[in-house]
């Protein structure tokens, strides 16, 4: 009788501790979030907000105009790389990144932002500013980033026609300019001339397929790796 009741008692202790454990690691979790999105301003809260946007003017094209219809949450990095929390949205039909401020629409200036992140529900998907040459002209775009390395694959999605949402693949060494990319095997290793006998030797023991993404992100990072 004694023995069990020195057992019940050594359990009660036992459960008291571990749910105290549990609550303490979950008041740790909270606050280590807490002190995450604290670090965060909103973008009513900054004074930079006048200069990394100004009022957005209508668009007049119809259809599809919006890559996302809706603004979401998200994080625009300004020229100070300081987090600011907004809402987003994606005008792609005339590259313009929008935010939402006062009840007003706003175009972010991508000369003056670093990356602005989308908190999708299925992901956060990421868009950075990068220049690129158009009609023999440099000018500023946005793109989604699809792999962060050295040598950047960026994503640029543009309106085609019959309301068809049309997708790019460009390549940026070192955060210079961005270059459109075909998907040939041969224009990679054009791209990529100053390692090109590591590369073409590197295409055909790996079977490399330049069409397939993580293939590609896989070819560029070993080219980052030769410039070391």
């Amino acid at each position: 009788m004694k023995l069990t009741k020195l057992f019940l008692l050594i359990l009660t202790i036992s459960l008291f501790s571990i749910t105290t454990q549990g609550q303490l690691s979950s008041d740790l979790v909270k606050e280590n979030n807490n002190e995450k999105e604290d670090t965060i301003k909103p973008i009513e809260s900054s004074s930079k907000l006048y200069f990394i946007a100004t009022q957005s003017l209508p668009l007049d094209k119809k259809g599809t105009l919006y890559l996302n219809d809706n603004f979401v949450e998200g994080i625009v990095y300004d020229y100070d790389n300081e987090p600011l929390a907004t809402s987003v949205r994606y005008r792609f039909a005339d590259d313009e990144m929008q935010i939402f401020h006062l009840g007003q629409e706003k175009s972010v200036y991508p000369q003056k932002v670093h990356k602005i992140i989308f908190k999708n529900k299925g992901g956060d998907q990421i868009f950075i500013p990068a220049e690129y040459i158009e009609d023999n002209v440099k000018v500023f775009g946005y793109f989604e980033l699809m792999s962060d390395g050295k040598t950047k694959i960026l994503k640029a999605y543009r309106k085609g026609k019959n309301d068809k949402i049309n997708t790019f693949f460009y390549v940026m060494k070192d955060d210079s300019l961005a270059y459109k990319l075909k998907t040939k095997k041969s224009s990679v290793i054009k791209f990529l001339e100053d390692k090109k006998d590591p590369i073409t030797r590197y295409i055909a023991k790996n079977n490399i397929n330049v069409k397939d993404m993580k293939d590609l992100e896989k070819l560029l990072n070993y080219y980052d790796s030769l410039k070391k």
